[in-house]
């Protein structure tokens, strides 16, 4: 039977079997190639108390060492060291300011340490493969101080549990996720790999022809770090994400949160889903929603005037309190409440905007028609022929078609529209200044994802996967912190984060027998760039 013991350094499943409990530990089998795991008796449960043995004790005790600080001050060593410090150094920063460090020790003992190198060198060495960790890693310090070989690094990846990976997880959202607007997305990765079962063929966001699976993903809008992730099959469309995510944020511990969406999550059953456990959101509205279109028919005609432009944003803006349709079925009875609940729907117009709606709409329009008059018309656009073309065909003439006037002249009055339904905002500034954050975020974790080497990955196993992916969400917020304080200082006209990073990589740290360590010359411009990243320079 399963035993549950309150130690933050046990990751693994406790099992209890005639009186003996022990635990399984993963590890790497060098004779099958893959990951295995053994069971390691820790002590004696009689049916009410829990008897620990020597090995409880042994392990507890390693772990707790684990995360004791290193003692500051001259360290005499009895070997010569020359290592690059710098880059690895602001990395070290980052995790304390963070608390990814503190949160790593906390979930995974002694693979922390582990785990931070590789995604240190994720960070530092964009777009290596993990066999040229080696030569990396013996010219850096870094938090391992050891070699990873690549056949390490897939036992590493391996042995990631996921308990433990939720504990981090949800130790980072309680930091990160408690006071701000959380932007949701989802993005796709490709996968080489034919052993990853939610590898599947669906709407890839990159373009590729390979299985993908969808990554879900929770980045705070002020902090501007991802705080939580979550895989999707890949042929899961976003609008089906919400309610597995709402599961998910009562895992993570979080009473309420604070949601920004594009419109692509939007359907009654979601809003319903949000209010039902109280939580915030702000969500893009299409204008054919009822609610919205009846809305806008009442003041399209007064809309683009004087009285309705913001001279900040540079757009025209009206707001409205509107009620919401809530239901909510009870699950035992079936029973079905109706009720009112408040939002708040906030129109934009932009001409530019318009004049964009405009040349996409036709363009997409004489695709359609060229590709009707060519006989090759899309099975994927069917929807949009029905909406805007009438096609006939007789014996005689042959396939006719005409364009639907009515449907065309309705979708051409929405041109330069937008609108946002909230039940937490009232102020239209407010309200589209955080949708644009979300907006920004979506964008830089492109650029990311290519500096991470996110893009397609190939791995041996399901766990690998599951523990690189991890890895490298880790690595993932440390780019994310140095892009947030680089655009706030605006670095990017004169760096890019490779070339900021190569920077700082060149502060060399020295050691010599029986001597304490000491650092090459740190530059003004160098010390600049620790401050700009609200970083202490070294000393």
């Amino acid at each position: 039977m399963s035993l549950h013991i309150d130690e933050p350094w046990i990751t693994s499943k406790v099992r209890c079997q005639n009186g003996y409990v022990y635990i399984d530990k993963g590890f790497w089998n060098t004779e099958k190639q893959q990951s295995d795991h053994k069971r390691e008796y820790i002590g004696k449960y009689d049916g009410q108390t829990f008897t620990p043995n020597k090995t409880f004790h042994r392990l507890k005790a390693e772990y707790q060492q684990s995360l004791t600080p290193a003692k500051t001050g001259p360290v005499p060593t009895e070997k010569c060291l020359r290592q690059f410090y710098g880059a690895t150094y602001l990395l070290d920063q980052i995790c304390a300011n963070t608390g990814i460090a503190a949160d790593l020790g906390k979930c995974f003992g002694s693979l922390a340490g582990q785990v931070l190198s590789i995604a240190y060198y994720l960070v530092i060495e964009e777009g290596q493969p993990m066999y040229r960790f080696h030569k990396w890693g013996t010219t850096h310090r870094h938090p391992f101080g050891k070699d990873i070989p690549s056949q390490r690094s897939s036992e590493l990846f391996g042995l990631i549990t996921e308990e433990s990976k939720m504990d981090y997880l949800r130790r980072q959202a309680k930091r990160h996720g408690v006071n701000e607007y959380l932007a949701f997305d989802t993005t796709s990765i490709s996968s080489y790999s034919q052993l990853i079962k939610q590898a599947k063929y669906g709407k890839n966001k990159e373009g590729d022809s390979l299985p993908q699976i969808n990554l879900a993903l929770l980045y705070g809008e002020e902090s501007m770090l991802p705080v939580y992730y979550r895989k999707l099959a890949g042929n899961i469309i976003d609008v089906k994400t919400i309610e597995n995510l709402l599961k998910d944020v009562d895992f993570l511990k979080l009473d309420k949160i604070k949601l920004v969406m594009d419109r692509g999550f939007y359907s009654e059953k979601n809003i319903n889903d949000l209010m039902k456990h109280h939580h915030k959101f702000l969500i893009g509205a299409k204008t054919s929603l009822k609610l919205v279109s009846n809305r806008l028919d009442k003041i399209r005609d007064d809309f683009v005037t004087r009285l309705n432009y913001n001279s900040e944003l540079k757009l025209y803006v009206m707001s409205f309190t509107e009620e919401w349709d809530y239901t909510e079925e009870k699950p035992r009875s079936g029973e079905v409440i109706t009720d009112k609940r408040r939002v708040y729907l906030h129109f934009y117009y932009n001409d530019q905007k318009a004049t964009d709606d405009k040349a996409r709409f036709n363009a997409m329009l004489d695709r359609l028609e060229n590709n009707l008059v060519n006989g090759t018309p899309d099975p994927a656009d069917e929807k949009m022929y029905q909406k805007y073309f009438v096609i006939k065909e007789t014996p005689v003439r042959g396939k006719t078609y005409c364009f639907k006037e009515d449907a065309i002249r309705k979708a051409e009055r929405n041109y330069g529209y937008f609108v946002l339904m909230t039940n937490g905002i009232k102020d239209p500034v407010e309200a589209i200044r955080i949708y644009r954050l979300k907006d920004l975020i979506e964008k830089s974790f492109g650029n990311l994802k290519e500096r991470l080497s996110m893009r397609r990955m190939s791995v041996a196993s399901e766990e690998n996967f599951e523990g690189k992916l991890f890895v490298q969400f880790v690595a993932l917020q440390l780019v994310s912190y140095i892009k947030k304080q680089m655009d706030e200082h605006g670095l990017f006209s004169t760096y890019t984060i490779q070339s900021l990073l190569d920077e700082l990589d060149v502060i060399e740290y020295y050691q010599q027998p029986e001597k304490a360590h000491h650092l090459s010359e740190i530059t003004q411009k160098q010390r600049d760039l620790y401050e700009m990243m609200n970083v202490p320079a070294p000393t």
